[in-house]
């Protein structure tokens, strides 16, 4: 479908797609990742491929979100993030499953462990968006409130921290609208409006 549709209760809905990396295994080629989110089954869902040989060739694309196709209920806003260390991957969307008139989203963070073959959701989050994921060594980074309800870019939002692959999370006081984990201890957070670089430490 196009990349961009008509959600009810909101300005305007994407599924732009999002690339990642992860290395390979034993000297192995890395691992691609795409995600996008569609209207193929009637509703929007949540999509991903992966390759194996540097995008030479790709998987068939899996639905990322649980619930069945042809419910009704649309995900959109996608986010995703590879883990260098691990190779797990991880994708953030909001998710109108939870409410039969499809007018309140929460936000769900899914995780691959099998190189994007299957997904399971992890954590579920009742308000508010999550947004801009970053993963090092089951360490998971995100901010939230990104960009929402036809906010103009640019526009950022607070972090938040995960140590056990992202079923729970702590808030952290730093923020900002572009965010990079160079490690398991660090995230990096680039101020939209100054372009001032925030280092922001766990702990």
């Amino acid at each position: 479908g196009p990349p961009r549709f008509r959600i009810s209760g909101f300005r305007g809905g994407n599924g732009y797609p999002e690339i990642a990396e992860a290395p390979g295994r034993d000297g192995a080629a890395p691992h691609l990742y795409v995600t996008w989110s569609d209207y193929t089954n009637g509703e929007v869902d949540v999509f991903a491929v992966h390759s194996d040989d540097e995008g030479v060739t790709w998987s068939k694309p899996v639905k990322v979100n649980s619930d069945p196709a042809h419910d009704g209920a649309d995900h959109f806003f996608q986010w995703l993030a590879a883990d260098p260390k691990t190779g797990d991957v991880y994708v953030s969307f909001y998710d109108r499953r939870f409410d039969p008139t499809a007018r309140t989203a929460r936000m769900v963070l899914a995780r691959s462990t099998d190189g994007g073959r299957t997904w399971r959701m992890v954590y579920d989050r009742k308000s508010g968006p999550i947004a801009k994921l970053s993963a090092y060594g089951d360490t998971v980074w995100a901010l939230e409130g990104v960009c929402i309800n036809g906010q103009s870019a640019p526009c950022g939002g607070s972090a938040m921290v995960s140590h056990n692959g992202g079923a729970t999370f702590s808030a952290l006081r730093a923020g900002g609208a572009h965010l990079t984990a160079p490690d398991s201890a660090t995230a990096m957070f680039v101020d939209p409006w100054t372009g001032t670089l925030t280092r922001a430490q766990d702990g």
